[in-house]
């Protein structure tokens, strides 16, 4: 899959303002996608072809943290129509 095909469900970042934290895309129209952004408690909308986003991949092995703090290790990684589904545990499993 390409990754700057856009996908309802998929996480982003905005390079034009990293305080938004991690986005969600949340609606596709036209030229435009819609992003939420939990965090920030904010929604954008951009032009597709001139958005400031890249998509947030992870990989096995890799530690994530949620926006609670609680910390994770990707343990494996599927896609499932365009969206990541992370499979993780917090090492204590």
């Amino acid at each position: 899959m390409e990754t700057s095909e856009f996908v309802i469900g998929q996480r982003w970042v905005s390079h034009s303002d990293t305080a938004l934290g991690l986005g969600i895309v949340t609606d596709i129209s036209g030229r435009r996608v819609t992003l939420g952004f939990p965090a920030a408690d904010e929604e954008r909308t951009y032009a597709i072809d001139n958005a400031p986003l890249s998509r947030i991949v992870y990989q096995q092995g890799e530690e994530i943290e949620t926006f609670d703090g609680e910390r994770y290790t990707v343990r494996a990684v599927e896609e499932l129509d365009g969206v990541l589904v992370y499979h993780a545990d917090d090492g204590e499993n």
